[in-house]
């Protein structure tokens, strides 16, 4: 190990020497900025990786936007991207040091390995002789909807937790929850875009709903039903945060930061993400009895405002037009059919792990569910089970499954409880798994898949959840169901 990490130091500072040096010569005054900024992070990944985690999940959806911006004509380089070496190199040394050890991999992350795979081989397979722009979009897409969250899933599993530090990084989350719903208001009512990601416009024109960022709030990301999902977890932390305070006023606090998440979640007009958040809230309804008092008044104070606000839903027509309105059903429908005409044709590897594959493929295999639907298009199924069965088969969605199952059990707070566990972990047990409920009922109505952000914030709760627990510790016997971390350092 030793010797590992003496070639990789060496490797390294030369490669430091050597860009500095490029910059210089080249009056690049933003790269001769970065490589201070980059050394100083490099410290905070050795010595305090969890302080590197943290940044990470707040400056994504914040500050990382207007660096990226930046550096938006330069492939593949994002911020939130660089910080994935950084991790690495701050694991390797905690292991190295023997501060850490390398946990046992979890059946989840074997199915996870198994769809990285699956989905490399795809994208190889699926661009073998096209552009290569083909491959770097297939590439982008493996990227960003299957390793970063993937990842950061098992950079949490591997620490150890304590209820201090799980507190601090959701109220620094909370933070960025405010941000954003300043940003969704400022973008909805008042047009204002200076703070939207440039790099997200070519997906948007993709698509074809360039236009939908005026209509609905998504803030910072490519859609409102990813802006309402990003807003619905964090209304769940903010739940958690409150259910474990003892403090009055830190609990008034608590509640004042659940308004403009709350606002942040009507704002985005969507109902798939609404239908998440209820999923997700009544788990901890049913879970927790000591939030039911705050639920219940909230539904009361919800309808009395909704009522009084009817005759504007009306008059603007909100209420005819977008949560009445049923024409994105049968987009739905039409895309269902299409996408099972697909998975019939390709059940085994399905049609290629990219982003535009059910596009292209929509004229060949388009159908109609009834007369009624063959107006309708879509751009993706709408359904993260069939989307990804359309795009790489059994031989992805087997995996899929398998990673879904052992995410549902791997925040199990009942068997956190029956092994002693501190009462801390059993409730980020079921903070974890109201966001993962959310998820599910979402992905029956949207391509989940594609909102980046929201799956590593989701991935990383769950493996913050999954860190107290052992391997084996689904076996009959509860005695070794839980790894006692609250002591942890």
């Amino acid at each position: 190990m030793k010797t590992l990490l003496g070639v990789i130091s060496f490797l390294f500072w030369t490669t430091v020497c050597l860009l500095f040096s490029i910059f210089i010569l080249g009056s690049f005054w933003p790269g001769i900025a970065a490589i201070p900024g980059a050394m100083i992070l490099l410290i905070i990944a050795l010595r305090r990786i969890k302080v590197l985690y943290g940044l990470w999940l707040v400056g994504t959806p914040t500050v990382f936007i207007y660096a990226n911006n930046m550096l938006s004509s330069i492939p593949f380089l994002r911020v939130e991207r660089a910080f994935l070496p950084l991790f690495f190199l701050g694991m390797m040394a905690a292991t190295a040091g023997k501060r850490n050890a390398i946990k046992p991999i979890l059946t989840i992350e074997k199915a996870m390995l198994a769809l990285l795979f699956v989905a490399s081989i795809s994208v190889v397979i699926s661009t073998f002789g096209k552009p290569m722009e083909t491959l770097r979009q297939g590439a982008w897409f493996w990227l960003e909807c299957l390793l970063m969250p993937y990842l950061a899933f098992y950079f949490a599993r591997q620490q150890d937790w304590t209820e201090r530090q799980t507190n601090l990084l959701f109220r620094w989350l909370l933070v960025a929850g405010m941000y954003l719903a300043v940003v969704g208001g400022l973008q909805l009512f008042l047009k204002m875009q200076f703070f939207y990601p440039k790099y997200l416009q070519p997906i948007l024109e993709f698509d074809g709903v360039t236009g939908v960022i005026e209509q609905r709030a998504s803030g910072v990301f490519a859609s409102p039903n990813e802006y309402g999902l990003v807003m619905a977890t964090l209304l769940i932390l903010a739940v958690f945060l409150f259910a474990r305070s003892t403090d009055g006023l830190a609990r008034t606090a608590y509640i004042l930061m659940m308004l403009p998440l709350l606002a942040g979640l009507a704002i985005c007009k969507t109902r798939a993400p609404w239908l998440g958040a209820m999923a997700g809230l009544l788990v901890i309804y049913v879970g927790d009895r000591r939030v039911r008092w705050l639920f219940l008044t909230g539904a009361m104070l919800g309808m009395i405002g909704f009522l009084a606000a009817l005759p504007y839903l009306i008059n603007s027509g909100l209420l005819q037009f977008r949560i009445l309105d049923f024409e994105p059903m049968y987009v739905r429908f039409a895309a269902y059919t299409t996408a099972l005409n697909m998975i019939v044709h390709n059940p085994l590897t399905g049609l290629g792990f990219g982003p535009a594959m059910f596009t292209a493929s929509k004229p060949e295999y388009a159908t109609t569910f009834g007369l009624i639907f063959s107006q309708f298009q879509a751009g993706v199924p709408h359904n993260e089970f069939l989307h990804m069965l359309v795009l790489l088969g059994l031989a992805g969605f087997v995996p899929f499954i398998i990673l879904l199952v052992w995410a549902f059990r791997l925040t199990s707070a009942a068997r956190l409880r029956a092994a002693g566990a501190p009462e801390w972990q059993v409730d980020l047990a079921l903070c974890a798994r109201a966001i993962f409920v959310g998820y599910l009922c979402t992905g029956m109505m949207v391509d989940v898949l594609l909102f980046h952000y929201f799956l590593m914030l989701m991935y990383f709760i769950i493996g913050m959840s999954a860190s107290s627990f052992l391997p084996g510790y689904l076996a009959s016997s509860t005695t070794r169901a839980a790894v006692p971390t609250a002591t942890a350092a």
